[in-house]
């Protein structure tokens, strides 16, 4: 599989359950801090290329998943 990038932000349960669900997976990731990082969500929504509420923000490789839910669905149904 491609490199996993995580957008997410501290005390986010659903990035920390994307993070784990790439360690158990033993994919390889990246996970940007938004704030550490100093980016914004006009940033996000730039890269995401629609508007963005939420985070974690998951692209595999350079295609966007979604959020968490989304690449846990995308990760358990074997469509990645």
């Amino acid at each position: 599989m491609e490199l996993v990038t995580i957008y997410g932000k501290p005390d986010c349960p659903y990035c920390e359950m994307a993070v784990k669900l790439c360690e158990e997976k033993d994919f390889a990731f990246t996970y940007i801090d938004l704030f550490a990082t100093g980016m914004t969500v006009a940033d996000l929504q730039k890269k995401v290329g629609q508007p963005v509420r939420t985070v974690p923000q998951i692209f595999v490789g350079k295609k966007h998943i979604g959020g968490y839910t989304d690449f846990y669905k995308a990760v358990t149904e074997n469509l990645l």
